[in-house]
């Protein structure tokens, strides 16, 4: 929008609303097309594309080891804890 107008803001035109300087209209539906080329025609709005991303790049999934299996810790032991320190020498 270029300018503040108020308009409809549903498909019957029933309830009206104002759309606010700035503000990007949905054109999702017909009724909201033929609303934003109406606000064009005016001078009211001017049109824009909005690009967004069709898809998510997918991320390489890691292949199992085949040794060990897939790692989702299910039935995996609590490794034993590590020693730390020196070993006692017991004289004999």
């Amino acid at each position: 929008m270029i300018t503040t107008a108020k308009g409809a803001a549903d498909a019957s035109g029933a309830i009206s609303r104002t759309y606010e300087a700035g503000e990007i209209l949905l054109t999702e539906l017909p009724w909201q097309k033929h609303l934003a080329d109406l606000f064009v025609n005016a001078g009211l709005a001017e049109e824009i594309k909005v690009v967004a991303p069709t898809e998510a790049k997918a991320r390489p999934v890691s292949e199992p080891d085949p040794v060990e299996g897939p790692s989702d810790g299910g039935d995996m032991e609590e490794p034993a804890p590590k020693r730390r320190g020196r070993k006692k020498v017991t004289k004999g």
